[in-house]
């Protein structure tokens, strides 16, 4: 799926984006300490926006599956989330998503992000 396909955009905190992105940029550089990505030792979820926290998904990098494709584990799955697809995805892979193409659009949504090293909303 090429990446002109998706509604992906990085966060920027120069942009007009809301005060609540805006927020979750914040707390993400502070979770960098300089680097690139954040340590997961490092993220405290409760330093983002209670308002946000429904809506955020952590998800891990996990060994390739049989057939040699990445897989993720969630986490963390935001509250609305479970709501929106009917069930609590924290500790499952992302191939566990309901539809096939849903999943391997995720998946390729995770390796951008990945790339960039940067938060994305999408």
């Amino acid at each position: 799926m090429p990446e002109e396909e998706l509604d992906l955009s990085e966060l920027d905190a120069g942009s007009d984006g809301t005060a609540l992105l805006k927020d979750c940029l914040a707390a993400w550089d502070g979770w960098r300490k300089g680097r690139a990505m954040p340590a997961w030792r490092d993220v405290d979820l409760l330093d983002l926006p209670a308002k946000a926290l429904p809506c955020v998904v952590v998800a891990d990098v996990a060994p390739a599956g049989d057939d040699g494709t990445e897989r993720y584990v969630y986490r963390y799955w935001g509250s609305h989330l479970a709501e929106v697809h009917g069930r609590d995805m924290t500790g499952q892979t992302h191939e566990a998503l309901a539809f096939d193409d849903f999943a391997d659009w995720t998946a390729h949504v995770y390796r951008i992000v990945r790339e960039r090293k940067a938060p994305a909303a999408f």
